[in-house]
């Protein structure tokens, strides 16, 4: 064994492998998610291979020559090479994988199997690196409490990386930068730790350390570790779906959410190593622990909206918002995931004897176990049964399982306890309430107040892993008009009252300037009021990307009056997938492209605001073809406002600014911006299609060119003048600045339509040569609302 000195540097090196390990996996993450898409299948892709290089990591390590600190130093020299080289080359290998993919845009199993094919190169090297670091450090530190104590400290390094990850290092150096630092303490690690191996003796495949467990107890502790992976990584996938409905579907909810469970693992190891003696009666007891407390979180959830909202409803900044939520989270989860942090432990501390290759064989079969709970979990059990009756299923399952470890012990007394315990446990589930859907729907977190109004009442319900819990709801307004609402996790996303003029206006913005007919994609369906007005507009193909497919059932259910059943028309075509990555494995061309996301600020929605998202667009679009998209201008700020102006101009030479409805409206083209007379005669032939009134075609085209805000040469003129950082899948500055705005009490709508207002010259409406008279007169009228 090393000295005692040389352990401590040992220690601090793993705390180290635990931050950078952490911070790695959420940047190949993100990357991969710009390559492979965001969706739930191709998500569940890159976790599966995640999973599965360290799986291969960690069972080879019984077959290297040599043992510990040697091994250990290799990994990180390992991970340390590949993760420098995917900063360096990943942009520029794209082009490379794209045409493989492309090869199954059209049959969903090959497009699994070629993403599972591309995650595989990607991310399979440095996994395998990392699976080899716990059992080699198992073999350096031999003595069992001590391999306790080293896995709670790589823990305590993943909690370091779950904070500063998210609210520091990934907002401000981005990911490329943040990815290199990785690269550079892993190769720091590995350096040190082949110095203190020197000073070390190499330990070979036939001297062993210590005796290996009898065959009949190692296959036991294996077999539990999977387990133990399988049942505790479907919880945490649970959980992730109920955060996003309850807590909000921020990149910092998420991470708040990872950093609580880590935590809490954190505690349960520290817990584990500070036991004197482990045995199988102490993880029995841990897991049945755990099912009472995960039954008592059950009876939370449906009331954890509410709470932002009784506690939160004076809170006007985004730490107090993030206090709040932190606050939550703790109470929430950390009881449970510190019972369930000292199961895994424990099973290192009950081997007879234990060795680096057998701490290998656990370390594979628990992340076999990880990919199986998140597999089972999210696309078994929650689109199935939903996520109530599948937390139910979990808490019977640890229940059960904790019963039947903890009557090893054969004793009366056990049975006794084991008896109460399990009773107790059985009598909680089965007096709780079905969860109120209204109520874990109603949306409090996103703003801290109440968005629903008394006597709303729930007309749809749908709940899966891609979009979470979609409703439908009756809604009585202040001025006394029932309106169905659409909403995705309490979030707003429609409805067919006062957001019908708006999304008609909004549509015929790009309408007005597309010369040609042939093909349209909608990216976000919505109701469908927009899709219905593209199709209207009578082009002859409209592709819908929409990721989620309980907005489609919702738009189809509940939403027919507004989109005269979109979804039926032989000329529309509905892809379950993102937007940007149907539009990446998509070789079409298109006369426009229209987007309609619910949020800025939701997690991923950065991936369509980037500048390589609008290069990708452009390259997609004809030469006189349009581009739009909606832009939130409340509850955001100046800087990001400008900075999605900005970003789309660096790419489109012609971009401008439309404030109608409260709402913005980018418009972006390759050719100067030219309102078609073609366009008008389409929507005046059109109106029904378009939900207009024959007689308010004309107006609402007035409205329309009135409300321009920005010509092309004043987006110019900000672009030149006004300096923000350029969105990019790199920086994802969007995905961490926009939701620190969703507390503010700012007027921030009026600040930043002053602040556009400062760059507007009023510059008339460029008009297609030979307009007929009628049109002529349109525009002008329009021009002299304008002014």
């Amino acid at each position: 064994m090393p000295t005692p000195s040389r352990l401590r540097i040992l220690a601090l090196l793993f705390v180290l492998t635990g931050v950078t390990g952490l911070l790695t996996e959420q940047i190949l993450e993100k990357l991969l998610g710009t390559l492979l898409g965001t969706s739930t299948p191709a998500a569940a892709v890159v976790l599966a291979v995640y999973f599965a290089g360290l799986t291969l990591g960690a069972w080879s390590y019984g077959l290297w020559k040599r043992k510990g600190i040697v091994v250990y130093a290799i990994g990180e020299a390992g991970v340390a090479i590949c993760v420098i080289a995917m900063a360096i080359v990943f942009d520029s290998l794209i082009p490379f994988f794209v045409p493989l993919l492309r090869i199954g845009a059209e049959r969903f199993d090959l497009l699994q199997l070629l993403r599972l094919v591309v995650a595989c190169c990607w991310v399979i090297p440095p996994t395998f690196f990392m699976g080899l670091t716990f059992p080699a450090i198992a073999d350096v530190v031999v003595e069992k409490r001590a391999i306790t104590l080293f896995y709670t400290l790589n823990l305590l390094g993943a909690v370091i990386a779950a904070v500063v990850g998210p609210y520091l290092l990934f907002p401000y150096l981005g990911l490329d930068r943040t990815l290199v630092i990785c690269g550079l303490i892993d190769g720091s690690v590995a350096a040190i730790a082949f110095s203190v191996g020197r000073r070390c003796p190499h330990r070979r495949e036939d001297t062993p350390v210590s005796t290996p467990a009898p065959h009949r107890a190692a296959f036991l502790l294996i077999t539990a570790a999977g387990l133990s992976g399988l049942m505790s990584f479907g919880l945490e996938v649970l959980w992730t779906h109920l955060i996003s409905v309850t807590f909000g579907n921020s990149i910092y909810a998420f991470a708040i959410m990872l950093a609580v469970v880590l935590l809490g693992l954190l505690l349960g190891g520290a817990i584990a190593t500070t036991i004197s003696g482990a045995r199988p009666q102490l993880a029995g007891l841990f897991l049945l622990i755990a099912a009472a407390l995960l039954a008592a979180q059950y009876l939370l959830w449906p009331h954890v909206p509410h709470q932002f909202t009784v506690w939160g409803s004076n809170i006007t900044t985004f730490a107090g918002g993030e206090m709040l939520r932190w606050t939550l989270a703790i109470v929430l989860l950390l009881p449970s995931t510190t019972a369930l942090g000292a199961v895994y432990p424990l099973l290192f501390r009950m081997a007879p004897q234990i060795e680096g290759a057998l701490v290998g064989r656990m370390a594979a079969v628990n992340a076999i176990g990880c990919i199986a709970g998140a597999l089972i979990v999210g696309f078994l059990l929650i689109p199935a049964i939903g996520s109530e009756a599948t937390l139910m299923a979990v808490v019977l399952m640890y229940a059960v399982l904790g019963i039947s470890v903890y009557l090893l012990d054969r004793g009366r007394r056990g049975f006794v306890i084991a008896a109460i315990g399990g009773g107790a446990i059985l009598l909680l589930i089965g007096m709780a309430p079905p969860w109120d859907r209204l109520a874990i729907t109603s949306g409090e977190h996103v703003y801290f107040h109440p968005f629903l109004q008394p006597g709303s009442r729930l007309l749809f319900f749908h709940e899966d892993t891609a979009g979470g819990m979609t409703t439908v709801t009756d809604t009585l307004l202040r001025n006394g008009i029932h309106a169905r609402t659409l909403l995705t996790n309490g979030k707003f996303q429609g409805n067919d009252s006062g957001e019908r003029i708006a999304q008609s206006a909004f549509a015929l913005v790009p309408l007005l300037h597309v010369r040609h007919f042939d093909r349209a994609l909608v990216v976000g369906l919505g109701t469908g009021q927009s899709a219905q007005i593209v199709r209207g507009a009578a082009f002859r193909r409209v592709d819908i990307a929409e990721i989620a497919p309980g907005i489609v059932a919702a738009a189809d259910a509940g939403f027919r009056h507004l989109n005269r059943g979109v979804l039926h028309d032989p000329r529309t075509h509905l892809h379950i997938e993102d937007g940007r990555n149907f539009l990446l494995l998509d070789d079409g061309r298109y006369d426009l492209i229209t987007l309609e996301l619910t949020s800025v600020w939701f997690a991923g929605a950065t991936n369509l605001y980037s500048k390589e998202f609008y290069a990708m667009a452009r390259a997609r679009l004809q030469p006189d073809g349009i581009f739009q998209q909606w832009i939130q201008v409340h509850h955001i700020g100046p800087p990001e406002l400008a900075s999605a102006i900005i970003t789309l101009r660096s790419v489109f030479p012609h971009v401008s600014f439309w404030y109608i409805g409260r709402q913005g409206i980018l418009v972006a083209s390759s050719s100067p911006q030219v309102v078609q007379p073609i366009a008008i005669a389409n929507a005046r032939a059109h109106s029904h299609d378009l939900l207009l009134a024959p007689d308010a075609v004309d107006p609402m085209i007035k409205i329309v060119l009135g409300n321009r805000l920005l010509a092309p040469d004043d987006v110019s003129r900000l672009a030149a003048t006004v300096d923000v950082r350029v969105n990019t899948d790199r920086n994802r500055a969007f995905e961490y600045f926009t939701p620190r705005y969703n507390l503010s009490r700012e007027p921030l709508e009026e600040i930043n339509v002053a602040l556009l207002s400062r760059f507007a010259t009023s510059s008339p409406h460029r008009l297609a040569p030979g307009a007929p008279a009628d049109v002529q007169a349109l525009v002008a009228s329009a021009e002299q609302k304008h002014k």
